[in-house]
């Protein structure tokens, strides 16, 4: 990956811990709730080191009761 990308993807990695904290879930919670195999997933997404689908980005979304657009955007969707 090149540096602006790899940047939006730590930034979009820092809303993902941001948000799992505030719902009161470890790494290894949430790897489980989505379907991955261990925390590992979940570390390298949050320090932007592995790019996400947006299938993964939702199933995320969902289990941190989150809005995929602020994960990606940090904005709150006013439409939806």
């Amino acid at each position: 990956m090149e540096n602006n990308e790899m940047e939006k993807y730590r930034v979009i990695g820092k809303r993902i811990q941001k948000s799992r904290e505030e719902a009161g879930l470890t790494q290894e919670q949430l790897a489980k709730k989505v379907g991955y195999q261990s925390a590992t997933a979940i570390s390298f997404i949050e320090t932007g080191e592995r790019k996400l689908k947006v299938g993964e980005l939702e199933k995320i979304a969902n289990a941190v009761k989150q809005e995929s657009y602020f994960l990606l955007t940090g904005k709150v969707d006013k439409t939806v």
